[in-house]
């Protein structure tokens, strides 16, 4: 999947300013899990969609025991020292049938199934392998806030996430909203830091920056920081279903 190796070379390549940026991004929303996923009671974790491998080695350093499942096998090498498969989800791979977690985690990963029935399969699974009491972390793309920018982002994004349709497919897999984050840039979800960013994505045209200055992929990612806005989504297991 060249597409994907590409981009890990872009990350492994961003200045480190960037990267400082980004972890402190890690640092706020591993907090927020924390506060929503009962804090270091959370052991046993699995991320569909290792990426970069950054949520990854915050898991291990908590010492949470941490399993990866990633369709790209260059990325299933970030997963450190923890146990990673390469695989497509639906369904779990094999090893996993009768593995159940503390904290099931995906980032970008919902937008590029295939349609509302399949992603709401993906939530069905993920929700099946859940322990008692265990969470569902998931991260989207609000479809509303990139309209038709939204397919042109990543040509495998294929079903529009919004905060309305991922609840309405929680819901339809026995889960239960614990709670919802709306950001963008760097994990600010500070209403007026939301609202300038809003404003300043009216103003922002990456095409004029491309025309005049090439480097298309940086000011394309600036786009995508100021108009993009992020959902996060806490789910729990209900427990009456």
């Amino acid at each position: 999947m060249g597409f994907y190796d590409t981009y890990l070379e872009r990350l492994a390549a961003a200045p480190v300013w960037f990267k400082h940026v980004q972890q402190k991004a890690l640092d706020r929303l591993m907090r927020s899990i924390e506060k929503s996923c009962g804090g270091q009671k959370v052991r046993d974790v699995l991320e569909i969609g290792i990426g970069s491998g950054d949520f990854s080695r915050a898991v291990q350093q908590r010492n949470w025991t941490y399993t990866g499942i990633d369709r790209n096998e260059a990325m299933t090498k970030n997963a450190g020292a923890g146990t990673a498969f390469c695989a497509e989800v639906p369904p779990f791979p094999a090893q996993l049938a009768q593995k159940k977690f503390d904290l099931i985690y995906s980032a970008f990963v919902l937008e590029h199934m295939e349609s509302g029935k399949a992603a709401c399969e993906f939530v069905k699974e993920s929700a099946g392998h859940l322990a008692d009491g265990g969470s569902l972390v998931l991260l989207v793309p609000d479809v509303l806030s990139m309209r038709m920018e939204f397919w042109s982002v990543d040509y495998t994004h294929a079903f529009p996430t919004t905060e309305r349709n991922v609840k309405q497919i929680a819901a339809d897999c026995g889960l239960v909203c614990q709670k919802t984050i709306r950001y963008r840039g760097w994990f600010s979800e500070n209403r007026l830091v939301l609202a300038g960013l809003r404003l300043l994505g009216r103003l922002y045209s990456y095409r004029f920056f491309k025309s005049v200055f090439g480097h298309e992929w940086f000011f394309y990612g600036v786009y995508q920081l100021l108009n993009q806005e992020i959902l996060m989504f806490i789910f729990r297991k209900d427990q009456q279903a």
